[in-house]
């Protein structure tokens, strides 16, 4: 019912209209992608979906044919990802990797085989042939059943945020509070996970003071304490009884 011609960097869209938004090989196109690709989250209903397709830099055929790779498509295409990089890019604009997998796309390896063949023969080509093409297919089927196909399918979903706001309206991060015994090992990775999100004010208040300090000296072997550093990475403060209390099993 509606079709609007603009840039999508441009486009003013209701927010929180459509279930799903498709980019065909546009992304890599785009000087700000992360910020297109919060756009998109706006545009997206809790849960919608965006679907993705565009090269993959890390791809056997790009190592393979490294300068001729036709998915460099320089100075047409301003930005490469592969699949670690289309993932942070996701994360950064509010959007959370659902699928990734190899799309098959002979047309891709065709052009880069032409592009050698032109380099050989000191022949500029910018195109591939309609019989290079299906020659590709056998090889381009097996690329892509062996996940090293040289486009990836993306599917993204627009993350549900709780988010809180202060007097003026204006978004703020969630303040959170979280109460441990005491520094464990096994927890402090996901503390310093939440305490990198941006949408999280996160500070760890422990009873104990025990999980940092030497213990047990009496085992036999000299007191034990942990190889890793407990505190790195998030705020912590120790409640005022920490300095007392060596137990790490209560307050």
């Amino acid at each position: 019912e509606r079709i609007a011609v603009v840039s999508v960097e441009q486009a003013q869209l209701p927010p929180a209209d459509f279930d799903l938004v498709t980019m065909s090989h546009v992304l890599e196109h785009l000087p700000g992608p992360v910020d297109v690709l919060r756009n998109v989250a706006h545009w997206l209903r809790p849960g919608g979906r965006l679907r993705i397709w565009l090269p993959n830099v890390e791809s056997l055929e790009s190592r393979i044919f490294r300068r001729y790779w036709f998915g460099l498509d320089v100075p047409r295409h301003l930005y490469h990802f592969a699949p670690r990089t289309i993932e942070l890019a996701l994360e950064r604009a509010g959007l959370s990797l659902v699928e990734l997998r190899p799309q098959l796309q002979a047309s891709s390896l065709a052009g880069s085989v032409s592009h050698l063949a032109g380099a050989v023969r000191h022949r500029e080509t910018t195109t591939h042939s309609s019989p290079g093409y299906y020659a590709s297919l056998p090889v381009a089927s097996l690329a892509a059943a062996a996940g090293g196909a040289a486009v990836m399918d993306v599917v993204a979903a627009r993350r549900c945020r709780a988010v809180a706001r202060n007097a003026s309206g204006v978004d703020r991060p969630i303040r959170l509070a979280a109460l441990a015994a005491g520094p464990v090992f096994y927890q402090a990775p996901l503390y310093r996970r939440l305490a990198a999100d941006p949408r999280v004010d996160l500070t760890v208040l422990f009873a104990s003071a025990g999980g940092v300090r030497p213990y047990d000296a009496g085992f036999g072997a000299g007191a034990v304490a942990w190889d890793v550093d407990l505190l790195e990475g998030y705020r912590a403060e120790f409640l005022a009884s920490a300095e007392t209390n060596n137990v790490l099993g209560g307050f």
